[in-house]
């Protein structure tokens, strides 16, 4: 089970997630200004058909890069736009035109989308089944003939059929099914979630165009926020310095049936520098990462890529062994500071196939449940480990 370790201050959430003693991942969430997760009104300041995307004003620093995936935007027109990834380097944020909406268990996400045009409802099983899509990470075609078949149910039953209850499902709507969980299994569950998702699709105000690029037209709650970036969210405690965002945590998870205890700290305490767990953070935040047997990890940022490189250090152990050991410093790495984009791991002498194949197998082993989208790529002709990670699940 995990923790949530909070800690609020000056306008801002630091946290931590931790399971079974080790940290997961940690962050910041920003109480008045922009997170991702968030949907915002940007305004189109030039575009790129070259690399099919265009350049996005949203009131920040660094100018909002999307990727425009064919759609039909103009120059100088305000649109709203979903926040993909946070800034990095000298690179602004990025920018999707998709909406997504995630329930709390991940098992339904809510796609509002312009392009996409809604099917006639009216009694018509067929047309609805066109507005519900099953993951593709989901091969098999019973269990998404199963996905698609309750989701439709929860669709027909709660928004066709009980139109005068429960409102019109909402137009240009998709509803992405991700994992066989309560959509499948749960019914209610997965009726009550996708209810919820509705509710907050149909809060998004609508971009003005009133020369006000950054105007947040959607702000995640912080318990939505942990939901959109670290889902399948089976929590066991939290522990906060502030009463407000425990009950926050609290009331959000038990409106979903989770049983969440909270652990209320002085204001003055920073539970994410006094919980035992929370500190091993403090390994993986630096350049210079020590093995326990003497060998070191050096870790570079560059503006494309992330850079590991294993150096044995005097270590007694076999430059093999090494290796093995930095793998384990490497994921926990990624994880808690959730690298993005392209990840190089130069490994010491690893020129021997066996040796190649341990390090792959340690690696898919120690990555396997990560909560984002990892490739293992493998070894290049100069024998680098080549990794990829999604900045999102979805």
């Amino acid at each position: 089970m995990k923790q949530i370790i909070t800690f609020a201050k000056d306008n801002k959430i630091e946290y931590i997630i931790t399971e079974e003693g080790r940290p997961l991942c940690r962050g910041t969430y920003f109480t008045d200004a922009a997170n991702v997760g968030d949907i915002i009104e940007g305004r189109v300041t030039d575009l790129k058909p070259d690399i099919d995307g265009c350049f996005v004003d949203i009131d920040a620093e660094r100018t909002a890069f999307l990727n425009m995936q064919k759609l039909n935007l103009r120059k100088g027109n305000y649109y709203g736009f979903y926040i993909h990834g946070k800034p990095s380097g000298s690179k602004g944020a990025f920018l999707s035109a998709k909406l997504p909406f995630t329930g709390i268990y991940n098992a339904i996400v809510l796609i509002p989308e312009n392009s996409c045009k809604a099917p006639d409802t009216k009694n018509n099983e067929d047309a609805l089944r066109h507005e519900v899509k099953v993951s593709r990470k989901i091969v098999d075609e019973q269990i998404r003939a199963e996905l698609t078949a309750a989701a439709s149910e929860c669709i027909k039953g709660r928004y066709t059929e009980g139109r005068n209850r429960e409102g019109r499902f909402p137009e240009g709507c998709r509803v992405l099914v991700t994992v066989r969980t309560a959509a499948a299994e749960n019914k209610k569950a997965a009726a009550d979630e996708l209810a919820a998702l509705v509710e907050a699709v149909g809060s998004i105000s609508a971009p003005s165009g009133s020369n006000r690029p950054g105007r947040l037209l959607y702000k995640r709650s912080f318990p939505e926020f942990l939901t959109e970036l670290y889902p399948y969210c089976d929590y066991e405690s939290v522990s906060a310095n502030d009463p407000a965002v425990g009950r926050e945590l609290y009331e959000y998870y038990k409106k979903r049936d989770i049983d969440v205890a909270v652990k209320l700290l002085p204001a003055d305490v920073n539970p994410c520098e006094t919980d035992s767990a929370a500190r091993k953070v403090l390994c993986f935040s630096g350049r210079v990462m020590r093995l326990p047997h003497g060998g070191t990890v050096i870790y570079d940022r560059t503006e494309a890529m992330h850079v590991f490189d294993v150096n044995s250090g005097g270590s007694k152990l076999s430059y093999t062994d090494v290796n093995l050991e930095a793998c384990e410093s490497i994921a926990a790495h990624i994880k808690v500071n959730n690298l993005t984009g392209i990840i190089i791991v130069d490994f010491i002498s690893v020129k021997s196939p066996a040796d190649r194949d341990a390090i792959l197998s340690r690696m898919r082993g120690l990555l396997e449940d990560d909560y984002a989208l990892t490739i293992i790529e493998g070894f290049t002709r100069l024998q680098l480990l080549e990794i990829s990670r999604s900045r999102k699940l979805i």
